[in-house]
C-alpha cells in the first residue's frame, strides 16, 4: 500500500489528535504508560522511519559524500512537482521504500536519439528483428503492425522513473537498492515498463538524464534499449501495460 506526502500529513495530524485524546483520558494507575512513538507505531506503522532511513543513507558505491535523499531532491531529471517517496510492503512481506517521479530530460534525448542518424539506422535493423520474431514467435504481427511499431517507437508521450529499496530484516537501519525501471507511454496510448540495471541509479548522483547509459552511442546500449522498446510496443496493447524484466 502506497502513502503519498500528503496523507502523511493528514496522519501526522491524527496522530496529534489521537494523543491530544489519550491526554485527556483518565488513566488507572494501574494502565500501561504508552509512549508517543508506541502509539504511533501501533497505528501506522514504521513506514516514515524506513522513508528517512533511505533518505539519510548512501550508496557508497557511487558517492559517500552525498546523501540519497539530498541527490534526489535535485535531480534534473525528475519534474519536481511529481517527486513521492512512499512505503510499501514487497511480495515477501519485506518493507520497501520508493521514490517516483516523471522525468523530463530523458524523453527529449531519446526522441532526438530517434530522430537522428543513429536512430533511424537501429530503427531499419529493428524491422529485420522484428520480423524475425514475427516468424518465430508465437505472437503473428502483420507487416503492417511492424511498419507501425517503427514509426511510434521514438513517439513517447511521458516517461515515469520507479526505484526501490529493501529495508533488511535483520538490521532495520541498512538498506539495499533492488529495483530501477523506466515505465514509458507511447503518444497512442501503449505502455512499456523497461527494467534497468540498477548501477544506472549513478546519473542520479551525476545529476545526468537517467537514460544517459541507455541511450549513449557507444557500444550497443542504445540498439538494445530500442528495441526492447519496439518488441514491447508490439507486444502491448493500447489500455495495458508490457513489462520487460
Amino acid at each position: 500500500m502506497l502513502f503519498s506526502r500528503t496523507s502523511r500529513t493528514v496522519r501526522t495530524i491524527l496522530t496529534a489528535a489521537f494523543c491530544a485524546s489519550l491526554s485527556l483520558s483518565a488513566v488507572p494507575n494501574t494502565a500501561h504508560a504508552f509512549s508517543f512513538s508506541e502509539v504511533f507505531s501501533s497505528i501506522f506503522g514504521d513506514d516514515d522511519k524506513f522513508i528517512d532511513t533511505v533518505k539519510n543513507g548512501v550508496l557508497s558505491e557511487y558517492t559517500e559524500s552525498k546523501t540519497i535523499g539530498s541527490a534526489f531532491d535535485i535531480y534534473s531529471d525528475c519534474d519536481s512537482s511529481t517527486m513521492e517517496w512512499a512505503y510499501e510492503k514487497g511480495s515477501a512481506d519485506e518493507d520497501l521504500v520508493v521514490f517516483k517521479c516523471t522525468l523530463v530530460k530523458s524523453p527529449a534525448e531519446y526522441r532526438e536519439m530517434g530522430e537522428g542518424f543513429v536512430g533511424k539506422a537501429v530503427v531499419a535493423g529493428i524491422g529485420i528483428l522484428g520480423m524475425t520474431q514475427m516468424l518465430s514467435g508465437s505472437e503473428n504481427y502483420t507487416e503492417a503492425d511492424i511498419k507501425n511499431a517503427e514509426k511510434q517507437v521514438f513517439n513517447v508521450s511521458s516517461m515515469d522513473m520507479t526505484t526501490k529499496f529493501a529495508i533488511s530484516k535483520v538490521d532495520q537501519t541498512r538498506f539495499e537498492h533492488t529495483l530501477l525501471e523506466v515505465h514509458v507511454v507511447f503518444a497512442d496510448g501503449r505502455q512499456v515498463t523497461k527494467q534497468l540495471p540498477t548501477s544506472d541509479i549513478e546519473t542520479v548522483f551525476n545529476n545526468q538524464p537517467l537514460l544517459s547509459n541507455q541511450l549513449s552511442s557507444q557500444g550497443n546500449n542504445f540498439a538494445l534499449f530500442v528495441t526492447d522498446m519496439f518488441t514491447g510496443y508490439l507486444q502491448a496493447k493500447v489500455e495495458d501495460s508490457k513489462s520487460f524484466i
